[in-house]
């Protein structure tokens, strides 16, 4: 069905393109917080990704630059300061999982 879709001059969505990408999940909520104009932690991550992401396609909406400060004060505000640490290399590496996947993806 999806092939017959594409066949017939449609553009997959991003959601088709990086389904089943690990960390798309975050990825996704994070573009959908941007373009509401949400601060969270997923807008953050995407947002720190911005220039990578727009080179897979996606398009990001980032009205400033990122902030690796403003990313880890939403995690301490989240976990905790004991635990935000961790949260937060566990979601960068998710997030460079999902960028070497897509990467791969797009080749």
């Amino acid at each position: 069905m999806l092939a017959r879709w594409l066949t017939e001059t449609h553009e997959p969505t991003d959601e088709m393109r990086f389904d089943g990408v690990p960390g798309w999940e975050l990825v996704a909520a994070g573009l959908a917080d941007l373009s509401a104009h949400r601060v969270t932690i997923e807008a953050e991550l995407v947002r720190s990704a911005s220039q990578r992401l727009e080179s897979l396609g996606l398009s990001v909406r980032a009205n400033e630059p990122a902030s690796g400060l403003r990313l880890y004060e939403l995690v301490v505000a989240d976990v905790g300061p004991a635990r935000a640490h961790g949260r937060f290399n566990a979601l960068r590496r998710r997030l460079a999982s999902f960028l070497r996947a897509a990467d791969a993806r797009s080749s």
